[in-house]
């Protein structure tokens, strides 16, 4: 059946292969005047969506009208990629993220891939994925996951040429482009927790991360104290895992 009035025009259909299951249809979404919101407790109220289900109504509505932007979808995806940080950060239910990466198979290849794409992806958007990479690896059964999706393929040797042009931006290098802290910092994090394991030691060992990171811990920039310490951190488990790198002569800047 259809619905017309002064607001927004909609119909609604009964999914037959989900029982209970109904769909909104909105001609010419993206072009209404009305915000979000209005939108949403307008079609709630006509079509009586229960309260539980309203917030999952707004969500679709915010998508459903940034889409068809450039813009837009970037902006979806930075609401989504910030939505999972704080999701991994609040101690979720272990059943209630198993189910969600069933269901999300190829969410850390496509973050992955996302680092890879230097320069066709907008550096607060690599920010947040890194991020959303850090907090999967506090977990030590995701951390396997994330360090397989790093090492495979294509995407080996990802982190280390982030890494070098993350050092050479903070040492001013301007063929290097110019990285911010936020994602120097969000980098480092996430090298952190995976150099604290076996794995993650020989994996990121193998792409010649130590070397890479000298440079860092010897800038004297004031400003770039506390990346400063996370460097060191990074080489101080390292060498907690190699006698090699402890005997080497790179390990004499770090005492």
């Amino acid at each position: 059946k259809t619905k017309e009035g002064d607001g927004v025009s909609s119909s609604l259909a009964t999914d037959a292969s989900k029982p209970g299951l109904r769909s909104i249809h909105v001609p010419d979404l993206h072009g209404r005047p009305e915000s979000n919101h209005q939108i949403c407790m307008e079609l709630a109220e006509r079509h009586n969506v229960p309260e539980d289900l309203r917030f999952s109504l707004l969500a679709r509505i915010r998508a459903a009208r940034g889409f068809p932007t450039l813009e837009g979808r970037r902006q979806l995806v930075r609401v989504r990629l910030s939505s999972l940080i704080i999701l991994m950060q609040a101690n979720p239910d272990h059943d209630d993220m198993a189910a969600f990466f069933v269901n999300e198979p190829d969410l850390i290849n496509e973050l992955v891939a996302m680092l890879c794409l230097e320069d066709s992806i907008p550096e607060d958007i690599q920010t947040l994925a890194l991020k959303v990479l850090a907090t999967q690896s506090l977990d030590r059964a995701r951390q396997a996951t994330v360090l397989q999706a790093i090492s495979a393929g294509g995407h080996r040797g990802t982190l280390a040429t982030l890494m070098e042009k993350a050092v050479s931006s903070l040492a001013g290098d301007s063929q290097a482009g110019k990285c911010s802290t936020y994602f120097v910092e969000a980098l480092l994090m996430l090298v952190n927790l995976l150099v604290s394991s076996t794995s993650g030691w020989s994996s990121l060992t193998e792409v010649g991360l130590v070397p890479l990171l000298l440079p860092l811990i010897q800038d004297k920039n004031p400003r770039h104290i506390p990346l400063v310490s996370q460097g060191l951190r990074i080489l101080e488990n390292m060498m907690d895992f190699s006698t090699t790198a402890v005997r080497s002569g790179d390990s004499d800047v770090v005492v």
